[in-house]
């Protein structure tokens, strides 16, 4: 199995704590955020990783083949102070082929069994959302569900309204990838650089009728760390 880390982001928000250190390489336990994600994948059958880098890139690049014995692509994400993870990914899309593939955003930690339970979801699913089924703030990556499904995907919702968190941990089918890459490209086109890669997963729910799957991994430990009070919540789950 193939598996995309996004790594390009400079992390502003938990700069007080990162100092100059990438997000990614912050301490946890006796490894770091992308040390820990590198073993978990290693565990489950990623045997090729396509990384993509951006603020401090030689520092992640570096670790990663330090810490990865696999097949491995570093991409390089030049404007990555402008663009957002959508761009991040579509820049990774001529390395993943027509193959499955795990997608990831590197700040974002989790027990093995929310691994687990993603890998282990029918090989059938077009696409599955780690979802955690939890009251949600302004922030969060909420989702809608109806019928296991995820119909929306968006920061922008009321949180009262919706249904759990994406984990930013996703497994999907290589069947997926040219819809990927056409609705991002039409994101771009808009001007739309700061887009998410939930945002051309949503154009492609409501005009492609795909069939985005939940993964229960609720109650179990995971956090994004994208503020100090994350990164100290991070480091009680995992050390």
């Amino acid at each position: 199995m193939k598996a995309v880390i996004l790594a390009a982001g400079k992390g502003s928000r938990i700069a007080d704590v990162a100092v100059e250190t990438p997000k990614s390489l912050l301490p946890l336990g006796d490894t770091t955020l992308l040390g820990q994600s590198l073993g978990h994948f290693k565990a489950h059958g990623v045997t090729e990783l396509v990384i993509v880098t951006g603020y401090k890139r030689d520092m992640v690049a570096d670790y990663t083949r330090q810490h990865w014995d696999g097949a491995l692509e570093v991409v390089y994400n030049p404007h990555f102070e402008r663009t957002n993870v959508l761009y991040s990914f579509w820049l990774a899309m001529p390395y993943l082929g027509d193959d499955d593939f795990l997608f990831l955003h590197a700040d974002t930690v989790f027990s093995d069994e929310v691994i687990a339970r993603v890998v282990a979801h029918p090989s059938s699913a077009q696409m599955v959302f780690a979802v955690d089924d939890h009251p949600c703030e302004e922030e969060e990556m909420k989702v809608l569900t109806k019928s296991n499904l995820v119909t929306d995907v968006n920061k922008q919702m009321e949180p009262s309204t919706c249904n759990g968190e994406f984990l930013g941990l996703a497994r999907v089918s290589g069947e997926q990838t040219k819809g990927l890459r056409r609705h991002a490209e039409r994101l771009f086109e808009e001007g739309a650089m700061q887009s998410f890669f939930e945002m051309a997963v949503q154009r492609m729910i409501d005009e492609d009728g795909l069939q985005v799957e939940v993964c229960d991994v609720t109650g179990l430990s995971w956090r994004e760390v994208d503020f100090p009070e994350d990164y100290e919540a991070a480091r009680g789950f995992f050390g």
